[in-house]
């Protein structure tokens, strides 16, 4: 990563710029609206076409539960867009400094640290929504049905069959 970050010419670098800022303004147009209750209810509807992969339709009690779930979160888009934004800040800023000595070690600190990059808004977040994921996912395992622990356990097993498949031995050369 870091030869590549470091081969990079100023136009690729300010292309990227460029492309990071026009990603994250639509970020923030799709996900962002300036009322709360739209806010929620638009997570609850991403979260609820998420868990139908893995579960297939969900019943009554589950899209509940995702609702509450999703009203709950509170600010939690806006800070992983701010998080994001700072993150993207400190690899631009390093990548100004390519050229220079100890960009090896800055590199790998943005990729070791990035949570901690993000500011403590973000730690924050991160941590309440393992336990908030948890519990949420608890939940919705508690309320399926025998279809739905199928489908799940039929998606696991692709998955695992996916891994499986892949070639990481290293033997490949280019």
């Amino acid at each position: 990563v870091v030869r590549l970050l470091s081969s990079l010419s100023y136009a690729q670098v300010s292309e990227l710029a460029e492309k990071m800022a026009k990603e994250q303004k639509e970020l923030e147009e799709e996900y962002l609206e300036e009322d709360p209750e739209k806010n929620w209810k638009n997570r609850a509807e991403r979260s609820i076409k998420r868990m139908e992969r893995w579960f297939g339709p969900l019943n009554d009690d589950q899209i509940l539960i995702l609702e509450h779930w999703s009203k709950s979160r509170g600010r939690q888009t806006a800070i992983w867009l701010e998080g994001r934004r700072k993150w993207q800040s400190i690899l631009l800023e390093a990548l100004s400094k390519r050229y220079e000595p100890g960009f090896a070690e800055i590199i790998d600190d943005i990729i070791d640290n990035g949570t901690e990059l993000r500011g403590p808004e973000y730690q924050k977040m991160i941590a309440e929504n393992r336990v908030s994921m948890t519990k949420l996912m608890t939940a919705l395992l508690e309320r399926a049905d025998k279809q739905q622990l199928e489908f799940l356990l039929d998606k696991a097993a692709n998955l695992r069959s996916d891994f499986r498949d892949l070639d990481c031995s290293g033997d490949q050369a280019p």
